[in-house]
């Protein structure tokens, strides 16, 4: 048996997200999402463009997420 095979590699722990910054992303995301209801209520003709925006974010956010989370495993 060889030196190195008798020696397993320690690998390093992964990096873990800070609850303080998943509590502000939450934040962050019902004051947009107030924002935006209420913008619809006050402003009824701006409804199918915020739609829009909002349809566009939803697949931009679960692109980045997936490419976020693959990076970190």
């Amino acid at each position: 048996m060889s030196p190195i095979a008798s020696h397993p590699q320690h690998q390093p722990p992964a990096p873990r997200t800070d609850p303080l910054v998943l509590l502000l992303l939450v934040l962050v995301a019902l004051v947009i999402l107030a924002g935006t209801g209420y913008l619809c209520l006050v402003h009824p003709l701006l409804i199918a463009p915020i739609g829009a925006v909002g349809a566009v974010a939803a697949i931009l956010v679960a692109v980045f997420t997936g490419v976020f989370t693959s990076r970190r495993c």
